[in-house]
C-alpha cells in the first residue's frame, strides 16, 4: 500500500454504501497533504492522478476487495480542489455494487464537490481482483 493510499484511507472523515448502486464518502486535504507536493507549491491543487487513487480507495474500503484501474471514459475539471476544503463525493453504479464481485468488472461515475460547486466528474472502469 502506497503512501498517498494511506493518507487517503486516515483522511475519510466518512465512507458509506448508501444503497446498491451509490456510495458517499467526505474528505479535507490539509496544506502537509502528500498529493498536493509538486503541484503548485503557491497555491496547492488535487492533480489528477490523486482524485483517481480517491476513487480506488473508496471503492477498496468499500467493497473489501482490490480494484484496478483499466478505463478513464470521461475526466472533467471544472473548480480545482485545494487544501482545507470539504469535498464531498458521489460514487454511482449502473450494476448493483452486491454482484459487482460476480461480474468482475465495474463502471463508475464519480462526482467530487465542494460547498455545493461541481468539482471533478469521473467515469472509470475498474477490473475487482
Amino acid at each position: 500500500m502506497n503512501l498517498i493510499y494511506k493518507e487517503i484511507l486516515k483522511l475519510l472523515s466518512s465512507c458509506e454504501q448508501v444503497d446498491d448502486h451509490k456510495i458517499t464518502a467526505k474528505l479535507n486535504f490539509p496544506k502537509s497533504f502528500i498529493g498536493f507536493r509538486g503541484h503548485f507549491e503557491e497555491k496547492s491543487v488535487l492533480s489528477a492522478a490523486c482524485a483517481l487513487e480517491i476513487v480506488k480507495v473508496i471503492l477498496e474500503k468499500t467493497l473489501n476487495t482490490r480494484v484496478t484501474l483499466t478505463e478513464i471514459k470521461e475526466a472533467k475539471f471544472f473548480v480545482p480542489i485545494g487544501n482545507s476544503e470539504d469535498i464531498y463525493l458521489t460514487l454511482t453504479s449502473e450494476k448493483s455494487l452486491k454482484n459487482v464481485i460476480v461480474s468482475n468488472v465495474i463502471s463508475i461515475k464519480s462526482l467530487f464537490e465542494k460547498t455545493n460547486e461541481k468539482s471533478i466528474i469521473l467515469k472509470l472502469d475498474f477490473e475487482i481482483e
